[in-house]
């Protein structure tokens, strides 16, 4: 009897030995899985500190006053062109990142800094939304060398601000 008690034990013993290895490597997984969600948490708060330089770049280059708006310089138009590549580039990468947090989010994991990361993308995506808006506005030739008066010019801010009032005070000089 001693035998079989014995031999229960250890099969019993085995079992369980087996069961809790084998849950201890479905553990391993889920903490490796949970730590690259942490790791990736920790990197996007960098990345979103670094969106929020050209964000703030722009804000300050939108709030330069210029005297007359129409006067379109070669070296503006190519610093224009370079802030909508490097806003390009940025939403390009944003859209990586952001299939990264949902394929974590979908195994149930919540990303921190991720909302904050979704608002930068959203202000991103704006910038580029109103960079195309505007382009469709000025065609493809866009307007260098074009002299227009007053009344033309005030109508033309209406209208990139969002106004519909009607074009009809263009006129050359």
């Amino acid at each position: 009897m001693a035998y079989k008690a014995l031999r229960d034990a250890q099969r019993m013993a085995a079992y369980y030995g087996e069961e809790f290895t084998s849950n201890l490597e479905s553990w391993k997984s889920d903490h490796y899985v949970a730590m690259r969600c942490r790791d990736f948490a920790e990197r996007l708060a960098v990345f979103n500190g670094l969106l929020l330089l050209p964000l703030k770049f722009k804000e300050s280059y939108d709030s330069i006053t210029v005297e007359d708006p129409f006067d379109f310089e070669a070296e503006t138009e190519d610093i224009d062109r370079r802030i909508e590549e490097a806003f390009l580039r940025l939403s390009g990468l944003s859209r990586r990142i952001e299939h990264g947090i949902k394929q974590l989010e979908s195994q149930g994991y919540e990303v921190e800094n991720s909302i904050e990361f979704r608002r930068l993308c959203h202000q991103i995506d704006e910038i580029l939304r109103e960079a195309r808006r505007i382009e469709k506005i000025e065609g493809p030739m866009g307007f260098r060398g074009v002299e227009v008066s007053p009344s033309a010019s005030a109508t033309f801010r209406a209208l990139l601000g969002g106004s519909a009032a009607p074009p009809s005070t263009l006129q050359p000089k």
